[in-house]
C-alpha cells in the first residue's frame, strides 16, 4: 500500500500543478493572471488645459485628476466616461480649493459636448479614443490679512481722547448757575 501511494503521488505521474486557494489566499502554485477585464471597454484621450502660470498649481491639478492618471485603462461603456468625468470635476474643484482658488471654474467636455448637457445614456463614436477636454480657469488667489488686536480695536472702537475739555462735564447754558430756593 505504501508503494502504491508513493507511485500515485510521484512527480513523474503528476502533470500540471494548479494553484490551491483557500478563502481567497493562494496556498501553493501560481495564481492565474486574470488582469482587469472591463465589460464593454471604452478608451479615451484627455487634454487638460489649465490657464495658469503657476507650475505647482498645474502639477496639483494633473495629480488629482483621475481622468489623466487612468488614461491608459479603459472604462466600462460610454456612461463610464461620463461618471468618471463628473467625479473628476469634483476632485479638480477640491484641488483648486486646497490652493486658495475659490473662484475657479472647471468645464469638462466629452466628444465636444459639455457633461452637463449629455443625455442620461450617452453614446459616443468609438472608432478611436473618445476625446475628453478639461478646461480649468483657476481664478484669483484668496489671501487672509493679519491684524494685530490693537489695530482691530482701533477700527472697531474709536480711540479715546484725553484732552482737558473732554474730561469736564458739560453745562447746559439755559440753566445758568445753580440757585437756592427757600420755602419759609
Amino acid at each position: 500500500m505504501v508503494v502504491a501511494a508513493a507511485a500515485a503521488f510521484s512527480p513523474v505521474l503528476i502533470g500540471d500543478a494548479y494553484a490551491f486557494k483557500l478563502f481567497g489566499i493562494t496556498i501553493f502554485g501560481k495564481e492565474e493572471d486574470e488582469g482587469e477585464q472591463v465589460p464593454d471597454p471604452v478608451r479615451y484621450h484627455v487634454d487638460l488645459r489649465a490657464d495658469t502660470a503657476d507650475p505647482d498649481l498645474k502639477e496639483a491639478l494633473e495629480n488629482s485628476s483621475r481622468l489623466v492618471s487612468d488614461q491608459k485603462q479603459p472604462v466600462s461603456g460610454d456612461l463610464g466616461i461620463v461618471v468618471k468625468a463628473r467625479d473628476d470635476r469634483e476632485r479638480l474643484i477640491a484641488a483648486l480649493y486646497e490652493k486658495a482658488r475659490y473662484g475657479g471654474l472647471v468645464t469638462i467636455t466629452i466628444d465636444g459636448k459639455n457633461i452637463d448637457d449629455l443625455p442620461p445614456n450617452p453614446t459616443f463614436d468609438r472608432s478611436g479614443p473618445i476625446p475628453v477636454t478639461v478646461d480649468i480657469a483657476p481664478g484669483p488667489v484668496f489671501k487672509v490679512r493679519r491684524y494685530s488686536s490693537a489695530a482691530m480695536l482701533q477700527t472697531i472702537i474709536p480711540p479715546i481722547t484725553t484732552s482737558p475739555r473732554a474730561r469736564k462735564p458739560a453745562r447746559s447754558p439755559s440753566l445758568g448757575p445753580a440757585t437756592r430756593s427757600s420755602n419759609n
